[in-house]
């Protein structure tokens, strides 16, 4: 039926790829001034793509009032490059995240995010490491006021980078380029 029709706002849109790409894009999670957000922790080294890894895992410290995030970082054991990260809005903060991820919503409407997950993936070509995949998966809760029943929606994205060439690369036109609220 016509009001059973849901109509939500989120963050994401062609653009989300290149937000996701934390080597490029540090963000929440590497930039200096966000690290002393987190405790890390060396897990062990593990086999990724047939080259050994350091698995560190980090989440967000307890005095944190915002939701961060918790999860893996994988460093390649040669070149101490980023090979991959699994991470998760972090369960701490995770009944305030739902805020940074809608955009729009109506206002009767109560919007509880029940997880977030990512994973970034990087390939070494050469002598550079280049983003390879990226892969999101958020589950949400939604409850109009004054109805008795809610819905589960989970939203998958994914983007595989199949190849890569450094031949005639322009710079786009700006009118030609992504814009950050596009969907």
């Amino acid at each position: 039926r016509k009001m059973d029709t849901l109509l939500v706002k989120f963050l994401g849109g062609p653009l989300l790829v290149s937000f996701l790409d934390l080597v490029k894009n540090p963000g929440d999670l590497l930039s200096r001034d966000m690290l002393d957000n987190y405790n890390f922790h060396l897990a062990g080294v593990v086999m990724m793509d047939g080259r050994q890894t350091y698995e560190i895992q980090f989440d967000q410290k307890d005095t944190v009032s915002y939701p961060l995030f918790k999860g893996s970082m994988f460093l390649d054991a040669k070149t101490l490059a980023f090979a991959a990260f699994k991470f998760e809005i972090s369960p701490k903060q995770i009944d305030n995240a739902a805020q940074y991820l809608i955009t729009k919503k109506p206002a009767r409407l109560k919007a509880q995010l029940e997880s977030a997950h990512y994973f970034v993936k990087y390939r070494k070509i050469g002598n550079n490491w280049y983003l390879n995949y990226v892969r999101l998966e958020d589950q949400f809760r939604f409850k109009w006021e004054k109805r008795l029943f809610h819905s589960n929606y989970t939203f998958l994205s994914e983007a595989a980078i199949t190849s890569i060439s450094h031949k005639n690369v322009q710079k786009q036109k700006a009118k030609m380029r992504f814009k950050y609220n596009q969907a």
